[in-house]
């Protein structure tokens, strides 16, 4: 069972319908859990972790990142999207900064492919000491990684489903 996080400001919000049902549709068997409820335990009692994404002028999230001090000692596949990816950033050190991206794009990834993403954000992140960049737009970077933890500022569950099911299964 994966754990899917949901990142916005309130427990049930519409906004959920948007950032997080996508994700639980694309990972099957999940456990789905505000912010405010995540606990050490629930993350290894699941096989790994997706912190979803939220709306553009949600930025609460960045308010409780002590919340995810576990990410510093868990040895679970940990997936950030956007928002999430931001979290894990910031957890590991890494500044926020604003830097609106909306729409398709094109990014560029570390083994010089390019692949189209959609993307739906006002900030974006500097890379956090020991993660490798992976991806990156004319604007700023998209991806990160550090063992286990991947960070992607774009949003997988809207144009590239199957990376977010790769990354699991």
């Amino acid at each position: 069972m994966i754990l899917v996080v949901d990142l916005c400001a309130k427990k049930d919000s519409l906004a959920a319908e948007e950032f997080v049902r996508p994700v639980v549709e694309l990972l099957g068997e999940s456990c789905v859990v505000h912010m405010t409820e995540v606990t050490e335990q629930l993350v290894e009692q699941s096989e790994g972790v997706v912190l979803c994404g939220v709306q553009l002028q949600d930025f609460d999230y960045l308010d409780h990142v002590d919340r995810f001090a576990w990410l510093k000692t868990t040895t679970k596949r940990v997936l950030g999207i956007c928002a999430g990816a931001q979290v894990i950033a910031k957890v590991f050190g890494g500044n926020i900064v604003q830097q609106q991206e909306i729409g398709v794009l094109e990014v560029l990834w570390k083994d010089g492919k390019t692949e189209q993403v959609y993307t739906l954000h006002n900030n974006a992140f500097r890379c956090p000491k020991g993660f490798i960049v992976r991806a990156k737009s004319e604007q700023c970077i998209h991806a990160v990684q550090k063992k286990t933890l991947m960070c992607v500022l774009f949003h997988p569950e809207v144009l590239n489903k199957e990376m977010v099911k790769r990354y699991f299964y």
